[in-house]
């Protein structure tokens, strides 16, 4: 009788997805982490799986990771939100055998799921816009570089000036983070070079945000006297008197065609590997102005 017991509360109970974030600093307020969990939960609640979430560092080490997942009970599938270019997480899913998807990379090869947008092009695109106003002084705030998105958009940034026979000033190009605190650090050095560029490109909405505030605190007006474009379109685009040209990426659509992806893997109705690239499109605020 115990063991039919069990046997039956063994066939009730969900199987698992888990949604693995690497941590960072003020990861539950980030625009990104809430958009993707959004859009995770939104098919995870009509289907018959449950969610757990797990946390890890970036620097954590990768049998530990795979002892968290792994000890999942009725794991059937994994969903990273990103991995911080941490190539050796992937190989370590890989070697389970569960299915699994990345979110927020692009892998050239063939046999890893993924799903993304083209962070190159659309930084390059965010900066060519610039350029198209007539600014040739343009610098960029990075986020932070050990991740795919932060160094993709770098080379988005200097893709553009070298299409467009800008040389590059190695003085405009400042490390952000990804942090709000960090990108004000790295516009008041901006604001402070000589010449001072006359438009910034920041690697998100956060960072972008944080630069106003900087260049309104030392009297640099903004569009006036420095243009911004931000990147993520995320609701603190629109908050202020100044409003922030942006990229946006469809980060919550992102997270629902993931959660939907894998879902058919598990199931055996989607084949392996799984790529998906998401398009970008540029939403126009009132921060930069034509020179």
């Amino acid at each position: 009788m115990v063991n039919r017991k069990k046997e039956e509360k063994s066939q009730v109970m969900k199987k698992t997805i888990v949604l693995a974030i690497p941590s960072f600093e003020d990861m539950f307020g980030s625009y990104y982490a809430i958009e993707v969990m959004k859009g995770v939960g939104r098919v995870i609640e009509n289907s018959q799986y449950d969610l757990q979430l797990h946390l890890f560092e970036p620097d954590m080490d990768v049998d530990l990771i795979k002892m968290h997942i792994t000890d999942v009970a009725n794991l059937s599938g994994v969903l990273f939100a990103d991995i911080d270019s941490n190539a050796r997480i992937v190989n370590m899913i890989k070697q389970t055998r569960t299915p699994y998807i990345v979110m927020n990379n692009l892998f050239a090869d063939n046999d890893t799921n993924c799903i993304g947008i083209d962070n190159k092009m659309a930084a390059k695109e965010a900066v060519e816009y610039l350029i198209r106003l007539g600014h040739t002084d343009v610098a960029t705030i990075t986020g932070n570089l050990k991740t795919q998105s932060a160094k993709m958009r770098l080379d988005g940034y200097k893709a553009a000036l070298a299409q467009n026979k800008i040389k590059e000033n190695p003085e405009f190009v400042v490390n952000g983070a990804y942090n709000k605190e960090k990108a004000q650090e790295a516009m008041l050095k901006l604001i402070n070079e000589k010449p001072m560029p006359t438009a910034v490109f920041a690697a998100s909405d956060l960072m972008a945000f944080g630069a106003i505030m900087m260049a309104l605190r030392e009297d640099v007006r903004v569009p006036e006297d420095i243009s911004i474009v931000g990147f993520d379109n995320s609701p603190i685009a629109a908050l202020g008197h100044v409003t922030i040209t942006t990229v946006n990426q469809p980060l919550a659509e992102m997270g629902a065609i993931a959660t939907s992806a894998i879902i058919d893997i598990i199931q055996g109705k989607k084949k392996q590997p799984f790529k998906q690239v998401l398009p970008t499109t540029m939403i126009m605020g009132n921060s930069c102005i034509k020179v």
